[in-house]
């Protein structure tokens, strides 16, 4: 099997990222909590790796939502949706696709701004190509572009 494996700087530039957009500007009460929130979606990072590469596909999907359930804010958003493409990335890479639809259509309910809503749209539509869905591909991708006009 061909898999992806994270490594330690895309982890550290998720951190700094979610870090480095959602503190500024926020009470110090605030800046705690999501310190902590963002500690613990950094381990999760890297439980929902270790599991992957064990091929504990449900397990990794359920620590996955606890990301989800952080509640991280639109600051986070995007590195949200860079690390749904990074598990979908080595999901695909098992051909785990209805793993990868849970995760990215999980994220999809929550997310609200439209450039993260299209890089989701973009790796739905990659993955049922993937797995040879081609129609759902290009529904995927024609949803995609109608969020840019």
């Amino acid at each position: 099997m061909n898999r992806k494996k994270l490594h330690i700087p895309s982890l550290i530039l998720f951190i700094f990222t979610i870090l480095s957009v959602s503190i500024f500007g926020a009470p110090l009460g605030d800046i705690q909590t999501d310190v902590s929130k963002l500690q613990y979606a950094a381990s999760q990072h890297e439980i929902i790796a270790i599991l992957i590469e064990e091929g504990d596909w449900n397990q990794a999907v359920e620590e996955f939502y606890k990301i989800l359930d952080l509640d991280l804010g639109l600051e986070s958003e995007g590195s949200l949706v860079e690390e749904v493409w990074q598990i979908t990335e080595q999901l695909l890479g098992a051909k785990q696709y209805d793993f990868s639809h849970q995760i990215i259509d999980s994220t999809l309910e929550i997310c609200k701004l439209p450039d993260n809503r299209f890089t989701l749209l973009i790796l739905k539509g990659k993955v049922f190509k993937e797995e040879g869905k081609l129609k759902a591909a290009l529904d995927a991708f024609r949803e995609a572009q109608a969020l840019q006009e």
